[in-house]
């Protein structure tokens, strides 16, 4: 009984590893640094197409015009020259011609770029008879441009090479090969002569990365991340100290994930409604540098709290963010130079944060902290501005907001007081429950009303406080929606264990935003295409119900102890009946 279940095991790991491997991969030589692969071809056009054929893009005339320029008519054309000449739908044609698989292959050295292209299909007598029709296309197009497109034939390691253009190729069996440069057969050879083991499909390098890659992409890239380490301007952008330290508080904790992993795989999946596109990479929070400490925690015991939503959302983000540990060990990560003008400036700061140095604001901060972007806010100002701009909070989460939360308050409400010297603003104070949120309006005259058009009504200013959440809002309105979302959090708080930050992108708040500015969108239409007012009225509608049906993207990066993986989710919206 024990022999039966391994013999099932080891049959279920080799059927996962033959559709995670793709076959034309087997031609690739090991010496690869990096391919990429679309493993199901038909699928991968099926969804195209059908993008493309979408009935809301074909009611707008720009999407027309696209679509009917030369170069796509040709191709369009040339299509149907194939299904013609080969006999068969082109979605036959794809399959028994690349239905094993599509992979570009390369190195990152020497110039030009060694790059190798392998198509393997099904039916070897239809290849031939395709790379024959191909070629001809080709030389023709070549010779109407006046460039070299005579063919001149090589021999390599026993392998008939030809030439067209600056392009190598080769046919063997169901497969095409071709390439930049000649020598690249000199590689190519041996995996044609049975020599499997130099492929890079049985590399250790490769073998590890295809344990990431699911059984059902459509399509994968690999990178092998150890030659570019050797590179002299690789390491200076990655070691500290360095020239500019603030790119490691920032974006810290890709530069680490890079040094650390030895390679980098990526994968497309297709759903009925969406698709999601992941990276991964063997390198977790486990041994992360202390340049990588502001983004990336010590340990995995973090939850994050989920992306703040409310109505006419478009961008919420929610992320790990710790300013404080590089503060910390900033002795090791700044050269003395630096170290020197960064003390200098954080004793001068205490001049205008009203007796508070930087440093000590900073160390008050948590590491959870969320931004959102939402619609304007239309409720604030009768007047309307000329340009309307999408209001934005931050949310701050504070170590001790007892202490660190009054002090923000009074470098705020200076920092008002100096602005009304300059424009005039008019206080608000709410009640919230227990939260106070603390406001400011731009008094509504003619001074204000001309700058920039109109452009200061689209801040009311704001903040507050709730609980250890200190939030910065550009509108009033969107202070307080925020505010109720924290208070009905802070009743019920959750989280996500092992995400270090997690977004999402929604379309439906890029159509409030239009609709927000539909006259804008009206008088475009009309003066781009000279047209009537009711036509304009129905291209803009198109367009709203083109947008809204997009849905919305999110994008989640989960640290586990050895592994990080990206995951950017596109989730189109239902149809609506």
């Amino acid at each position: 009984m024990r022999r039966t279940w391994w013999l099932a095991l080891v049959v279920w790991l080799l059927w996962r590893a033959s559709l995670t491997a793709t076959p034309a991969l087997q031609l690739v030589p090991e010496e690869a640094d990096f391919a990429v692969a679309v493993t199901r071809p038909v699928a991968v056009a099926d969804t195209l197409l059908a993008l493309a054929t979408s009935e809301r893009l074909q009611q707008f005339p720009a999407y027309q015009e696209a679509i009917g320029q030369v170069n796509i008519r040709r191709f369009l054309q040339l299509v149907r020259y194939a299904e013609r000449e080969l006999g068969k739908p082109w979605r036959e044609l794809l399959d028994s011609l690349a239905g094993e698989g599509i992979v570009l292959a390369g190195k990152y050295a020497p110039e030009p770029v060694p790059v190798l292209v392998v198509v393997k299909g099904r039916d070897a007598a239809l290849l031939e008879r395709a790379v024959r029709l191909f070629g001809e296309v080709i030389e023709q197009e070549l010779a109407r441009r006046d460039l070299p497109h005579q063919r001149r034939e090589h021999e390599r390691a026993g392998l008939k090479i030809t030439q067209l253009g600056n392009a190598y190729y080769t046919v063997h069996g169901p497969a095409l090969l071709v390439s930049n440069r000649l020598e690249v057969f000199d590689y190519v050879a041996p995996l044609l002569q049975g020599k499997a083991e130099r492929s890079l499909a049985h590399a250790g390098k490769w073998r590890a990365a295809q344990a990431s890659i699911p059984a059902d992409a459509v399509a994968w890239a690999w990178a092998d991340l150890r030659p570019t380490k050797l590179l002299p301007q690789v390491r200076q952008a990655v070691e500290l100290p360095g020239d500019v330290p603030i790119v490691h508080v920032f974006f810290g904790r890709y530069l680490d994930l890079f040094w650390r992993a030895e390679y980098v795989s990526a994968w497309l999946t297709l759903g009925q409604q969406g698709a999601q596109l992941s990276v991964y990479v063997p390198a977790g929070w486990k041994g992360s540098a202390l340049s990588a400490r502001a983004q990336t925690p010590a340990t995995g015991g973090t939850r994050l709290p989920p992306p703040l939503t409310v109505p006419g959302t478009i961008y919420t983000s929610s992320f790990y963010f710790d300013p404080a540990s590089f503060l910390h060990h900033r002795e090791k990560l700044l050269r003395p130079d630096q170290l020197k003008a960064f003390e200098e400036l954080d004793r001068n700061s205490a001049k205008f944060l009203l007796g508070s140095r930087l440093s000590e604001l900073v160390a008050g901060l948590g590491q959870y902290h969320r931004l959102i972007v939402a619609q304007p806010d239309r409720q604030t100002y009768a007047f309307r501005p000329g340009t309307a701009i999408p209001s934005f909070a931050v949310v701050l989460q504070l170590k001790e907001p007892e202490k660190i939360g009054p002090k923000l308050e009074a470098i705020l409400r200076g920092a008002a007081l100096l602005a009304t010297f300059q424009t005039r603003l008019e206080l608000v104070e709410e009640k919230h429950g227990d939260v106070k949120l603390v406001g400011y309006r731009f008094a509504d005259n003619d001074a204000n009303r001309a700058v920039q058009n109109g452009l200061l009504f689209n801040f009311s200013p704001c903040f507050a406080q709730v609980g250890d959440q200190f939030m910065l809002c550009s509108t009033l309105e969107l202070g307080r929606q925020i505010v109720r979302a924290l208070q009905k959090e802070k009743a019920s708080p959750g989280g996500s264990a092992g995400l270090v930050f997690s977004d999402v992108f929604s379309w439906e708040g890029i159509v409030d935003l239009l609709r927000a500015a539909d006259d804008e969108l009206l008088v475009q239409f009309m003066l781009e295409r000279v047209q009537a007012l009711e036509s304009a009225r129905t291209q803009v509608k198109h367009l709203l119900e083109l947008v809204a049906t997009l849905g919305r993207i999110e994008a989640h990066l989960q640290m586990a102890e050895e592994k990080s993986q990206l995951d950017l989710r596109w989730q189109l919206a239902p149809e609506r009946r």
